[in-house]
């Protein structure tokens, strides 16, 4: 009965991953002839008062892979880093769901709604942690260029340059992901946007508490004519200070992540080994329905340890 049903899955998952590279193909040249008459128009494209013009879009702010992010992000708030394409998506969730299904339907022997339950939530749950995963990376590597590019800044003003000029400078030399944030703020005040509002703007797309201070910062001083230079200078030195007493505190908690990550995978470590050795002992837990119950209090005790343990730690140590 096993042989069929892994037969199946495998054509599952080989027949959704060839729909969803076909999707992404035909996805990908729409977008190119979008992106050719976009072009196209903005060459004849004039500044209006009234700002009607579309803003150009963040590279990486979800699109370029259309509905199927937007239903990975549903309630996220924000899609910026995430930049995983449809296809991986797709292919992530047939994983997630397969796996999940084995498990619950045949290894542990779950009733079929629970089977279902956590298929679904896994079909939903996996693609979405690989986008979160990939925002919280490109938020770190912003947080870390971010103080270097308000220092460029700050430099450029000093030196007399409008700050039009500066943010697109930072635009063009940068190292990404900074200088994609900053090229679509050259990119909006270039078709009429106030500087303002387009600071604004894309401190409402990227998910950086850093950068919203930068952005009323400079709005504010900008709008006041306030002395901009010794703003910036002292927001990067407390971005730096706040920068270290994360580093410090990840170091601190080191000991304590280690220790979870033994303490969390000798159960399953010692599961295993019994079942290699001995695997008449664990029988009871798949084959009577009292030691499902037991699998089922077990895998969510430990998960319950992990998820407490990982919020501590992040408490004190996250971005």
């Amino acid at each position: 009965m096993t042989h069929p049903l892994l037969a199946a899955a495998l054509l599952l998952l080989t027949g959704g991953a060839g729909l969803a590279w076909l999707f992404h193909i035909l996805r990908k040249r729409r977008t190119e002839m979008d992106r050719r008459f976009g072009l196209l128009a903005k060459a004849g494209l004039k500044p209006s008062a009234e700002g009607e013009q579309a803003a150009p879009t963040l590279a990486g702010a979800g699109d370029g892979n259309g509905p199927i992010q937007k239903f990975f992000t549903f309630g996220a708030g924000y899609s910026w880093g995430m930049h995983a394409s449809a296809p991986l998506l797709i292919i992530v969730s047939l994983l997630s769901a397969a796996i999940v299904w084995f498990v619950s339907a045949h290894a542990v022997g779950a009733p079929t709604w629970a089977a279902v339950a956590a298929t679904a939530a896994a079909a939903f749950f996996g693609p979405r942690s690989v986008l979160i995963r990939q925002q919280q990376r490109a938020l770190r590597e912003f947080g870390n260029l971010f103080p270097d590019a308000v220092d460029m800044v700050g430099r450029l003003l000093r030196a007399g340059t409008p700050i039009t000029y500066a943010i697109q400078v930072v635009g063009n030399e940068a190292p990404p992901p900074v200088n994609e944030v900053f090229s679509a703020i050259a990119d909006q005040i270039r078709i009429g946007i106030p500087v303002s509002e387009a600071l604004d703007n894309l401190s409402k797309t990227v998910a950086s508490p850093d950068f919203r201070f930068f952005a009323v910062a400079a709005i504010m001083q900008y709008s006041t004519g306030g002395n901009l230079v010794s703003t910036l200078e002292e927001l990067s030195q407390i971005m730096r200070k706040r920068h270290a007493s994360r580093l410090k505190a990840r170091a601190v908690s080191a000991e304590i992540r280690f220790s979870a990550y033994v303490l969390g995978s000798l159960p399953i470590l010692v599961a295993g080994a019994l079942l290699v050795l001995d695997p008449g002992y664990l029988a009871p837990l798949f084959n009577d329905p009292r030691g499902h119950i037991v699998l089922a209090i077990a895998g969510g005790g430990l998960l319950l340890a992990f998820l407490t343990m990982r919020q501590m730690i992040r408490s004190v140590s996250s971005e």
